[in-house]
């Protein structure tokens, strides 16, 4: 064929184009492909998702809530169902699972009863008529308060049990299910080229013993073995000060904290260490100040209670993991529970290597959760890790 003959091939495709101008040269034979990026964006084979948004209101009476759908592929229902919450019928089992000593049995009982709560007949409906069949797509749960006293009421409860009669819907790769606050959402970041992770770990001498904070550094380390796009830096024993020039010196996207969280009646807080060596408490309200506006887009916080809410339902928004997310974290995972050392490693690698291949949050603690689950004999944990978020696609990066 002539355009393939040497020599002639700028001439020819010249002559072509006088000839048939909405020719496009593209398409002719070797032809020399146009050049790529040098530097192309990070692709992510995480599935599309739609949100499905649950709004729990103001209580009209003592313990009943009003709850609707505000935002999903079905449609809206602007009447609300007034809902009572079932304390009473859950109390016991709750004490079991707070405990870690429920059953099956009891944790599959607490979710279907915090089901009902959540999909009452009109919501359970757009549900239906919202989830996405096999391979078409991540339906992701939002759950929305009303106000703070809703959230102070409600966001202390393990909702990431929520059982629908056959499975635990945290358990479904077609389903995820966040704690979702929304005011002021952050602006989004370029994919860095490498994720930096700040962890840091404490040990108070007069708290109840952890593992050697060496051994869980080791831990971590190994979680994120082989993953060229972490850098990690690790700050044990940490103080106030420590944790503040760490993050000023490093410009960490993720901090990482092992040891003790607190909840009081009013406040969360984190045990970091004083010189001495004993519990220095830095609250919710101090890490706020500490983080807002700074490089750290995700707080992962693996100490017990680090994702309650104080029992005051007037206080404002004041656990730990809450009050980050509403000084502007994107989003923040917090432990409901003691999460027990020998289950953290595989939950660190599941997350942070999702983080590493920039799929989205809420996805990613599905695949921690499942991997909780899978891969050890005690059922008991895999619903401990809550994940606050503020940003709407559950991305950290683009």
């Amino acid at each position: 064929m002539l355009l393939n003959k040497p020599g002639v091939v700028k001439e020819k495709l010249a002559f072509l184009h006088t000839l048939l101008p909405k020719l496009d040269p593209r398409r002719l034979p070797n032809q020399t492909p146009p050049p790529q990026p040098s530097n192309p964006p990070r692709s992510s084979s995480a599935a599309p998702t739609h949100n499905f948004d649950i709004l729990i209101g103001p209580r009209n009476g003592e313990g009943v809530y009003a709850v609707r759908v505000i935002g999903s592929p079905a449609g809206e229902n602007p009447n609300p169902t007034y809902q009572p919450l079932p304390h009473g019928s859950i109390k016991d089992v709750l004490f079991y699972v707070q405990n870690l000593v429920a059953e099956r049995e009891d944790m599959e009982t607490l979710g279907r009863a915090l089901f009902a709560f959540l999909f009452p007949p009109l919501v359970k409906a757009l549900f239906d008529k919202s989830q996405p069949r096999e391979g078409e797509g991540v339906l992701r749960i939002r759950l929305r308060w009303d106000s703070d006293a809703v959230l102070a009421d409600l966001g202390r409860l393990p909702w990431e049990y929520v059982h629908d009669g056959r499975d635990f819907l945290a358990h479904k790769r077609t389903l995820s299910l966040t704690r979702f606050l929304h005011d002021n959402a952050p602006a989004s970041l370029a994919a860095p080229e490498s994720l930096r992770i700040l962890a840091v770990s404490a040990a108070p001498t007069n708290l109840p013993p952890l593992e050697k904070l060496a051994d869980q550094q080791q831990l971590l380390e190994a979680a994120v073995a082989g993953q060229n796009k972490i850098i990690l830096k690790t700050v044990p024993h940490v103080t106030r000060g420590q944790l503040r020039e760490a993050i000023e010196e490093f410009n960490p996207h993720v901090l990482h904290f092992d040891g003790h969280g607190r909840i009081t009646a009013e406040s969360g807080a984190l045990a970091l260490e004083e010189a001495g060596g004993l519990a220095d408490y830095v609250t919710a309200q101090e890490l706020r100040v500490l983080l807002n506006s700074g490089p750290v887009r995700l707080a992962v916080l693996n100490g017990c209670e680090t994702a309650a809410q104080p029992t005051n339902r007037d206080a404002a928004v004041q656990g730990v993991a809450a009050q980050l997310v509403a000084a502007g974290l994107p989003a923040v995972v917090g432990m409901q529970f003691a999460l027990p050392d020998r289950i953290a490693p595989t939950f660190m690698r599941a997350l942070y290597r999702g983080l590493a291949a920039n799929k989205p949050l809420d996805q990613t603690l599905t695949e921690a959760r499942i991997a909780l689950y899978f891969d050890h004999k005690d059922k008991n944990f895999w619903a401990l890790p809550a994940l606050y978020l503020r940003v709407d696609d559950g991305r950290l990066f683009y």
